[in-house]
């Protein structure tokens, strides 16, 4: 049966815990608990020889975390007067 704590590795991802709960026959639930707030993307992926029909969920970070506001050198202070 599905349900209960997915045992994957998150280390160095924003991902704290996972689990998952099958709701009925048919509905499976799963939840990321994140340490900070990501950009989520998702898209299925029809069945191929390996696998059947699969959802994927890409967490990607936040821009304000991923793009730092870059720092300029005060040019006056480094040139001779």
């Amino acid at each position: 049966p599905l349900g209960g704590p997915l045992n994957v590795s998150t280390a160095n991802t924003p991902i704290s815990s996972m689990r998952s709960a099958q709701r009925t026959p048919t509905d499976l639930r799963v939840v990321i608990d994140l340490k900070k707030a990501v950009t989520p993307k998702s898209f299925t992926l029809a069945p191929n020889q390996q696998y059947g029909n699969r959802l994927v969920v890409d967490l990607f970070d936040n821009a304000a975390d991923a793009n730092p506001t870059p720092v300029i050198p005060d040019t006056a202070a480094n040139t001779a007067p």
